[in-house]
């Protein structure tokens, strides 16, 4: 019996460090998928961004969105106002004037199953324009080279372009739990990026994405998606399997942005939960790996006990900690250096411990949840 346990965590150990090589693999082929030809005319943009009760951050937002590089006359911003209760309303109603590529939708009445922000979005794109529509959150910063870079990662067959977010700047005197969300985003998107890379696309971001306006209609448009709690990752897995636009990687320093971290343990769980749930909801076959990871975390959370009782354990154990610690840091060091953002590893030991947890504990919350709370609106899960 201890022979097959011990077989059996060395198993897991070596399918989670092939699983780590895949990424790895994956992301360096995806960051070398041709962008735009530089002979190329510019295109016009789109910067959709829906807003519920963002009154602390959409001035910040919408701001950071009309200073780009790009230029003003082949870029516009669709703002939605999503039925906000508190004063987004007035402050984008402020921004709009003198901003004439500055564009403000309202929606008024309570959408009947989808959630809120799939339906903004489902409202917004008919408000666009641009024959390439990037999308974020209006808790996010974007750096003046954001569109210009996520513009230079549409080669000619290219429909979307996934980015990645981090939750603060270099140099940024934030808490220890900042620090981690940063790596924690940066590692868990490149892991998605890596997935894309192996032909097997699992997931996105909605804070940070673009696509083309005609992918979008190939697949229907968000009229004909059905209701979910990650629109970024449906329309990403619409995109691969219904037609033949490749997925491309904005994985590079002037495309990142700085999204709002959660500030409490409690909204983390939220966020993740929704994250797991509606990746759950795409079908992917990228994401069955997740029931792998989930049980090698287990196993790993319990090997302190076998370690210090089970003697003929020790070995395995000790062997399936250090790699997942080797595989973890190979792909965060890949991600952080692939984005310009080393500094992100400073707070790699504690992630790596956190990661641990959560990975565990939040995954088999999440695998037996129906519902999340988002916006202070509850969702349930789909069948």
């Amino acid at each position: 019996m201890l022979a097959w346990t011990a077989a059996t965590i060395w198993a897991l150990a070596g399918l989670y460090a092939l699983i780590s090589i895949c990424v790895l693999v994956g992301a360096r082929r995806l960051v070398r998928t041709p962008g735009r030809p530089p002979d190329a005319p510019l295109p016009f943009v789109t910067v959709l961004v829906a807003a519920r009760d963002e009154e602390r951050h959409i001035e910040a937002c919408l701001r950071s969105l009309l200073a780009q590089d790009y230029p003003g006359d082949l870029y516009e911003v669709v703002v939605v106002n999503d039925r906000s209760t508190d004063g987004t309303p007035r402050l984008i109603a402020e921004m709009v004037e003198g901003n004439p590529n500055l564009v403000a939708v309202d929606i008024d009445e309570e959408p009947h199953g989808i959630t809120g922000k799939q339906n903004a979005l489902r409202v917004g794109i008919h408000h666009c324009r641009g024959e390439l529509v990037l999308n974020t959150d209006a808790d996010c910063i974007a750096p003046p080279t954001w569109v210009s870079a996520m513009v230079s990662r549409f080669g000619p067959d290219v429909g979307l372009v996934m980015g990645i977010p981090l939750a603060h700047s270099p140099g940024a005197d934030v808490s220890l739990l900042t620090r981690v969300q940063s790596l924690d985003l940066a590692f868990l998107l490149h892991t998605a990026v890596g997935s894309a890379g192996c032909g097997n696309p699992a997931s996105c971001i909605g804070n940070n994405f673009a696509y083309r306006r005609k992918a979008l209609d190939d697949v229907g448009g968000y009229d004909a998606m059905p209701p979910s709690l990650t629109e970024d990752a449906v329309l990403m897995r619409a995109l691969h399997s219904q037609t033949n636009w490749r997925i491309a990687a904005g994985n590079t320093p002037g495309a990142v942005v700085l999204t709002e971290p959660a500030t409490s343990w409690r909204g983390f769980y939220r966020q993740r939960s929704r994250w797991i749930l509606g990746g759950r909801e795409t079908h992917s076959p990228a994401v069955k790996v997740l029931y792998v990871i989930l049980l090698y975390n287990w196993v790993l959370l319990l090997t302190p006990a076998g370690i210090a009782f089970v003697p003929e354990l020790r070995a395995a154990c000790i062997g399936a900690l250090c790699a997942k610690f080797v595989a973890d840091f190979a792909v965060a060091w890949q991600a952080c250096g692939q984005l310009a953002r080393r500094d992100v590893l400073r707070a790699y030991v504690p992630f790596s411990a956190y990661y641990l947890m959560y990975g565990a504990l939040i995954g088999m919350a999440a695998l037996f949840s129906r519902k999340v709370l988002w916006k202070g609106q509850v969702y349930r899960r789909r069948r």
